[in-house]
């Protein structure tokens, strides 16, 4: 997961990465994907392209990677979906800019 993060961060402003689902809770068998919330300015407005660009980064890395792309202001619950506040409730943060 790492490199894909780094592979994102290479082309996106990533505010943050969180993992859910499955791994996140920890019941992760070995058809589970690997779902993660990618939180960035440069996400948010046009969803559809920016899942494919992401999706296209995974092949690099692992195709078992479920990127989802969001904006950063849906990282704070701005005019979110109940799902993505559930994904920063529940989920497990694997990235966040300026955190070492």
């Amino acid at each position: 997961m790492k490199d894909f993060v780094a592979l994102m961060r290479e082309r996106y402003n990533i505010y943050a990465v969180v993992l859910y689902g499955s791994y996140a809770e920890g019941r992760a068998n070995d058809d589970s994907d690997i779902d993660v919330a990618v939180f960035s300015d440069d996400f948010g407005k046009a969803p559809y392209e920016e899942m494919k660009a992401l999706f296209r980064l995974r092949r690099q890395i692992d195709t078992d990677i479920e990127p989802l792309p969001f904006s950063r202001d849906a990282y704070f619950g701005s005019d979110s979906a109940e799902f993505v506040n559930e994904i920063v409730r529940k989920g497990k943060v694997i990235y966040m800019a300026g955190r070492t």
